[in-house]
């Protein structure tokens, strides 16, 4: 796999573009990502408390996404949330005996999905409501 952004094609921030391969997004998309995964949420009765950011912000996790393109979402990040899933239902030692690759990317994308969030809040702010 080559690499996602180079000097000449550098990373594209914004509520318009994935956060992961920065593709152009559509209006209409409707494949936000969430920064915990929904499976998380459930398993530990998050969906309706809320985060706080460091700015000191809250959001409830529901809310808590990142625009994301159908294929990121869908095939890359999809693989390994049910990995993930699977092996945290099936136990510790299933965690455990995943790839270090896979735990790896699956916090990566959850540290780099809260910092990324970070930084379109002032923007989501403005167009949302309901937050604290």
């Amino acid at each position: 796999m080559g690499l996602l952004f180079t000097p000449e094609n550098p990373p594209q921030f914004g509520r318009e573009f994935c956060f992961l391969c920065s593709a152009g997004l559509p209006a209409d998309r409707n494949t936000d990502e969430h920064v915990i995964p929904k499976w998380v949420q459930e398993r530990y009765k998050l969906w309706n408390q809320k985060l706080t950011l460091l700015n000191n912000t809250t959001i409830p996790y529901r809310q808590l996404t990142i625009p994301c393109c159908k294929t990121c979402n869908n095939v890359h990040l999809g693989k390994i949330e049910l990995e993930m899933q699977k092996a945290c239902v099936a136990g510790a030692e299933a965690v455990r005996a995943l790839p270090i690759e896979t735990l790896f990317i699956w916090a990566g994308k959850i540290l780099y999905g809260l910092l990324y969030r970070e930084h379109l809040w002032p923007n989501i702010r403005e167009r949302d409501a309901g937050f604290d």
